[in-house]
C-alpha cells in the first residue's frame, strides 16, 4: 500500500476573518475522470467517509513537511467531506513562509490542491471502457496524509500508480475467470435441478 498524491485544479480562495487570513477550498471533487498517464480515474462520492475520522490531516504546502499551515489534532485544519468533494479549512501561521503563500494565492500564482492519501485493494474498482481505456474508481481511501497548496505539478495531475499495467491486466483476468467459474457453477447448478425436477415428475 503507496502512499499517492493527486493534484487538481479546484476552487479555494483567500478570506480574511478577525483581520486574519483563512485559505478555504477543495483538495478534490467527485465524480470527474481525469488523466494518469496510461488510465483514468475518478473519485466516488463518499470514498472518504470512513478514513477522515481517524486521520490527522496536515495542511502542508507542496507537501513540504517544513512548510506546515496547520493540523487537524491542532485545530488550525478542518477538513471534511460534502457532496461536491474534501473541503477543507486552514487558518495559517504568522510565519515568513506562510504569509508569503498568501500572496502567491491571491495574486492567482497557485491555484492547484492536492491530496496524499493510501488505498487498499479493496477501496478501487478497475474496468476497461468500449473504447479500450483503463480506468480506475476510488470508492474507499484507506488514509488522509495531507492538503497541500501546490505551485507546479511535476506530472499534470498525479503520481505514478503504484500498480503496473500488467498487474492490473492480471487483476482484471483474475474478476474474468473468477466470473466464468461463478457462471459455470451457476449452470450446473441449474442443471442439477432440472434433472431432479425430471426425475420427481418421471416418478
Amino acid at each position: 500500500m503507496k502512499k499517492e498524491t493527486r493534484v487538481l485544479t479546484t476552487d479555494f480562495e483567500v478570506r480574511e476573518e478577525d483581520n486574519k487570513s483563512i485559505i478555504e477550498g477543495y483538495a478534490s471533487g467527485y465524480g470527474n475522470w481525469y488523466s494518469c498517464g496510461w488510465y483514468y480515474e475518478k473519485i466516488q462520492e463518499g470514498a472518504f467517509d470512513e478514513a477522515l475520522p481517524k486521520s490527522d490531516i496536515r495542511a502542508l504546502f507542496n507537501h513540504d513537511p517544513n512548510l506546515i499551515l496547520g493540523r487537524k489534532k491542532a485545530n488550525t485544519l478542518m477538513v471534511d467531506a460534502d457532496d461536491k468533494g474534501l473541503r477543507y479549512i486552514v487558518y495559517p501561521p504568522d510565519t515568513t513562509y506562510a504569509k508569503d503563500l498568501l500572496i502567491s494565492m491571491k495574486r492567482g500564482d497557485i491555484d492547484q490542491s492536492s491530496f496524499a492519501f493510501t488505498v487498499n485493494e479493496d477501496g478501487e474498482r478497475w474496468e476497461i471502457d468500449s473504447d479500450g481505456e483503463y480506468k480506475r474508481t476510488i470508492v474507499k481511501v484507506s488514509a488522509l496524509y495531507d492538503v497541500s497548496p501546490v505551485t507546479y505539478p511535476a506530472n499534470n495531475n498525479t503520481n505514478v500508480y503504484a500498480r503496473s499495467k500488467d498487474d492490473v491486466d492480471k487483476l482484471l483476468q483474475a474478476d474474468v475467470d473468477s466470473k466464468a467459474n461463478k457462471d459455470k457453477l451457476a449452470r450446473a447448478k441449474a442443471e442439477q435441478e432440472l434433472m431432479e425436477a425430471e426425475l420427481i415428475t418421471l416418478e
